[in-house]
């Protein structure tokens, strides 16, 4: 009998790093341009879904706790507070209604 094996796809990661890479400055600055709130935003976006997907695909429904899953899981955290702080810098304000909030990953 043949084995099937589940692994993360490289490209979900590159999508948490890059998401990263481009909220850390916004996150930084007090008053962040509106290109790179946007650019923030969207690229948040598109790493929370992708990373999520691949989570729950992957590791949670699968039951495997790999040294990937574990790694998409610290990234996940990691993109998530970075994201959010960004979300809050192009707001000018804290809010309740974060994309990370809005979709219950926020405790």
């Amino acid at each position: 009998m043949s084995e099937v094996h589940h692994a993360v796809p490289i490209e979900v990661f590159a999508d948490g790093l890059e998401a990263r890479k481009v909220a850390t400055p916004v996150a930084k600055k007090k008053k962040p341009e509106e290109l790179e709130c946007s650019q923030a935003a969207a690229s948040c976006e598109k790493a929370f879904r992708s990373m999520r997907d691949a989570y729950v695909l992957d590791c949670r429904e699968q039951a495997i706790f790999s040294h990937r899953c574990s790694r998409l899981s610290d990234l996940i955290n990691e993109v998530q507070d970075v994201c959010e702080v960004s979300y809050k810098r192009c707001k000018g304000h804290a809010t309740e209604g974060t994309f990370w909030q809005m979709v219950g990953l926020r405790r």
